[in-house]
């Protein structure tokens, strides 16, 4: 959980008892697949808001809250562990999802003893196809301009 604090327009039409509500799905709206360096995934914004500030936008007269909010969120880190799911079996590795948000590349290169066959990868009686759930380590990770970290990763067996 993290508290996130920020700035939110919101039309007068909007202003009236019910104004909390309207900030929540503004919240809502602005934060749904958002990603940042500082913060990761915001996947959830739960019901603590507090408005610090507000004013009225010169140009067009909406208001203007400064709220802090306190937010489920997935940020990926070097060495953390995660329960994940196989969602592409390549030659060249696997891609895993975590909580719906993250996605992690486990190069074939480090799956010692495994052999790729028909987008499987087999070791003795041990199979990891499609739809699995694993759970993975990351090894590195890059943060994108375009604001979404870059993962690798390793299986934990």
């Amino acid at each position: 959980m993290v508290f996130i604090t920020r700035n939110i327009c919101i039309e007068p039409k909007c202003l009236h008892k019910g104004i909390k509500d309207e900030i929540f799905l503004k919240l809502k709206q602005l934060t749904k697949l958002e990603c940042s360096k500082e913060y990761g995934h915001v996947l959830n914004i739960l019901d603590n808001i507090e408005i610090k500030n507000n004013c009225i936008a010169n140009s067009n007269s909406d208001l203007i809250f400064t709220v802090t909010f306190e937010a489920e969120n997935f940020k990926p880190e070097i060495k953390g562990r995660y329960k994940a799911k196989i969602i592409r079996v390549l030659k060249d590795g696997i891609f895993l999802n975590i909580k719906n948000v993250q996605k992690v590349l486990i190069p074939a290169c480090s799956l010692e003893g495994f052999e790729y066959s028909e987008q499987k990868f087999i070791k003795k009686k041990l199979v990891l196809k499609e739809d699995d759930s694993v759970e993975c380590e990351i090894i590195d990770i890059k943060y994108s301009p375009i604001k979404f970290f870059a993962c690798i990763g390793k299986l934990i067996f």
